[in-house]
């Protein structure tokens, strides 16, 4: 097995009182390695594409004729992986990708050339007379770009399951959404992914929406875990955290991300239209403590720099309670001491009611 493949075997993540594990063994039939940009499913042409991948890791076989690894049943996770011969792959679906129904991981961080190349971290002010320590953000440059611009109107990637994990990629100019959680998917987490902008993370290339996480229940909470991300330069918003009225959002968290400027922290990109935008939009959510700090609170949204918007950079609806926001930088860069191009109309803001 590749030192690569052995890298992905140790794949453990633990966050938000959950975990995402993969031993050595079960990763040894699981990792399913993405090896062209190609958007076909053409069994037996010795190419694995994501399409290919994706559908394998969903039905637990191998639709390819071995062109891709099987797909492994839960409790193992499929990893898919990517070792892709060029400098700068960029995959361009020309429909819907399938969407994920499987726990899966979909890992960028394993194509060649990725590297983390910043560290910033932001200190907290400390109002209340609670410790918090400083946040810290961390910045990678991905390389697997996911181009929406032939797809339609759909979103990149759509998550129906749990314990899905997508990291490292680029993912830009989708229609819908770069990301899609769909009702009661849970212990989701998205981690070190350029949405919304090219792969330099300089320019944007906005979905219409970065992130969408749509109703959860009660039995089922959502947990999904949004961190050290480039959320930036989509054309209505970037992260829109949304129950319904039968259906509320619980436990969220958005934290150590950029939402609104470029990788470095500095230049606004905005998540936003010339007259409207929002940065982080939280809708519904109405549920029990899960911060032993304090005992009533619902979403977390911690160590952000969230700036740009022409309308709101942070809206919270009369009907999301219980949230915590706290150590965030609103309308400045990374520093605290800049304020941004774009001054929206309401830094914070609430619904009416």
């Amino acid at each position: 097995m590749s030192t690569r493949t052995k890298a992905i075997a140790s794949i453990g993540l633990w966050a938000s009182g959950f975990s995402l594990l993969m031993d050595s063994a079960s990763a040894q039939t699981a990792a399913i390695v993405v090896n062209t940009t190609a958007d076909d499913i053409n069994a037996g042409d010795g190419n694995c594409t994501l399409r290919e991948a994706i559908n394998n890791a969903n039905t637990n076989r191998d639709t390819t004729n071995g062109d891709c690894r099987t797909g492994s049943p839960y409790p193992i996770i499929d990893a898919i992986a990517f070792n892709i011969q060029s400098a700068q792959p960029s995959i361009i679906p020309n429909s819907p990708l399938p969407t994920l129904t499987e726990a899966v991981v979909i890992d960028g961080t394993s194509q060649p050339g990725f590297q983390t190349i910043a560290t910033h971290s932001l200190t907290c002010p400390n109002p209340m007379g609670v410790p918090l320590p400083a946040q810290t953000i961390t910045i990678s440059r991905p390389v697997i770009e996911l181009n929406g611009a032939a797809a339609g109107k759909v979103s990149g990637i759509a998550i129906d399951a749990d314990q899905v994990v997508i990291r490292g990629l680029v993912i830009n100019q989708f229609q819908r959404a770069g990301i899609e959680i769909l009702n009661n998917s849970s212990q989701i987490i998205i981690d070190s992914n350029y949405i919304g902008t090219d792969v330099t993370g300089t320019v944007a290339l906005g979905n219409n929406r970065g992130v969408v996480i749509k109703a959860g229940n009660t039995t089922n909470p959502n947990n999904t875990i949004i961190k050290n991300n480039v959320i930036s330069g989509n054309t209505f918003l970037g992260v829109l955290v949304n129950g319904d009225a039968n259906a509320d959002q619980q436990g969220n968290t958005i934290v150590n991300n950029f939402i609104g400027t470029d990788y470095t922290g500095k230049n606004v990109l905005g998540n936003t239209t010339e007259k409207r935008g929002h940065g982080v939009v939280i809708g519904h959510g109405n549920f029990a403590a899960l911060d032993s700090r304090y005992p009533a609170q619902n979403h977390t949204i911690r160590g952000n720099v969230i700036a740009g918007s022409h309308t709101t950079n942070l809206w919270i609806s009369n009907y999301a309670s219980n949230n915590l926001v706290e150590c965030n930088y609103i309308g400045t860069d990374y520093t605290g001491t800049v304020a941004t191009e774009f001054i929206s109309t309401e830094d914070l803001g609430h619904s009416p009611g």
